[in-house]
């Protein structure tokens, strides 16, 4: 068994810290590995609560650069094998036969884990996330939304387009390959680019791990600040007016606190740039900014997204933001047509986009149109979901 270095970056997590540890424990069991954990200057019980676990524990003064303490936490590390955490995700399923299938047959490879991020209103929006990979191949890069970066002058380098073919690995149609998959009919890319905004290009596999990510489940203070924080720092990245990347995860920090105008701004100004629609972070932007059109009531100019309509009609999440942006300006049918056409994806990046929403959805078109038996058929068909139990009580 290849042994593995879990590493950590952590400051103030004294309310995640045992139960993120816990999850280490319970998940890898007597598998060989050590967890890494670099304190950033923690001013609560955080390092105190991490005498208790089997850990290997360091400090690093914080530079207001994230990629320099994930590549410190690196350096501490033992092993070759680096799988990289936040306390505020919690292992939930692994396959531990998987991870070793992996660094066998992709040892050049970037290894994606599955990270349900639970939000305040109880949603669940899932990323496949680059997080598992050898150190001395990889390493961080960015000041803040870091991401993997191969070494340029790695003497172990192995171009992709010479790696092995194995069982057990099938390519999707995004290029994204999964090691939960036995089909013999393989078919591999050499390149791909995922969810949570990743902008490379690089060899990547889906590995058998998925976290569950509670950052998101702040309060709105906490989610205030970390947006400030990482607005300021964005902005002092040397010419990132310039960098449509850049410009979305601004725009994505306006987002999330609700300032919608200056998301609109930033994101109006990366979507000028000459963009790949397949990119991720593309998608998810355009997806973004059509919601943050309907919130402050500019409909007219999200309208004008029909117009790219071809480009992004077999992404799920697109589909389903025209049909709510239809609905709020009163085109019925054409909402009902893309509610009716999202349902027959197979699965989508957010929990709910493919199923309960839609059918939510169409529920408040029926009864708005006076169809009540039928909009709670369509209601009951939703669930627990919250806002379609309420409906279905205010009818009943």
């Amino acid at each position: 068994m290849q042994p593995i270095s879990i590493c950590v970056i952590m400051k103030n997590e004294e309310r995640h810290i045992e139960t993120f540890l816990s999850s280490i424990e319970k998940a890898f069991g007597s598998y060989p590995h050590e967890i890494i954990l670099v304190d950033t200057g923690s001013t609560d019980n955080t390092v105190s609560l991490c005498s208790k676990y089997d850990v290997k524990l360091f400090s690093f003064a914080w530079i207001n650069d994230f990629s320099a303490a994930r590549n410190f936490s690196i350096s501490k590390a033992s092993n070759d094998y680096i799988l990289v955490l936040d306390v505020d995700e919690f292992v939930e399923d692994i396959d531990l036969n998987g991870l070793e299938g992996f660094m066998t047959n992709h040892r050049d490879a970037l290894g994606m884990i599955r990270i349900n991020n639970v939000t305040a209103e109880g949603e669940i929006h899932a990323d496949n996330v680059s997080r598992f990979f050898n150190k001395h191949f990889y390493h961080f890069e960015g000041i803040v939304h870091e991401q993997l970066s191969r070494f340029t002058d790695s003497t172990a380098h192995e171009s992709v387009s010479h790696m092995p073919v194995t069982r057990g690995c099938k390519s999707d149609s995004s290029g994204m390959h999964d090691l939960n998959d036995t089909s013999d009919n393989l078919n591999l890319h050499a390149a791909s680019r995922f969810h949570n905004a990743e902008s490379s290009t690089e060899y990547r596999v889906l590995l058998p791990l998925r976290v569950k990510h509670v950052g998101y489940a702040g309060s709105s203070e906490e989610m205030k600040n970390k947006a400030s924080r990482n607005i300021e720092l964005l902005m002092k990245i040397e010419n990132f007016e310039n960098d449509p990347y850049i410009l979305y995860q601004i725009g994505q920090s306006y987002y999330v606190i609700k300032d919608y105008e200056k998301a609109c701004d930033f994101w109006g100004k990366a979507l000028s740039f000459d963009l790949d629609e397949k990119l991720d972070y593309v998608r998810m932007m355009v997806v973004s900014y059509g919601y943050a059109l309907m919130e402050t009531n500019r409909l007219e100019e999200a309208l004008g997204f029909t117009t790219i309509y071809d480009a992004f009609c077999d992404y799920p999440e697109f589909v389903l933001m025209m049909g709510s942006l239809f609905l709020k300006a009163g085109l019925l049918e054409q909402a009902v047509d893309q509610f009716f056409k999202v349902m027959d994806f197979k699965d989508a990046k957010t929990e709910g986009v493919t199923t309960y929403i839609p059918l939510y959805n169409l529920g408040i078109i029926n009864e708005v149109l006076g169809n009540l038996e039928d909009a709670r058929e369509l209601y009951k068909k939703c669930g627990d979901y919250k806002p379609a139990v309420e409906r279905l009580l205010k009818l009943n």
